[in-house]
């Protein structure tokens, strides 16, 4: 039983790694994407 629950703390933890990382990367791809839209616009 206790190693099921290190398990599922690190599973829980790798998902909210994962969770930051690919939020990270959305954000970095629309600030990018928005940059891109306000220079066309000028």
């Amino acid at each position: 039983m206790k190693k099921f629950r290190i398990f599922y703390q690190t599973k829980l933890g790798g998902l909210y790694l994962m969770v930051l990382l690919y939020g990270g990367l959305l954000k970095e791809i629309l600030r990018k994407g928005a940059d891109r839209k306000n220079r066309s616009e000028v």
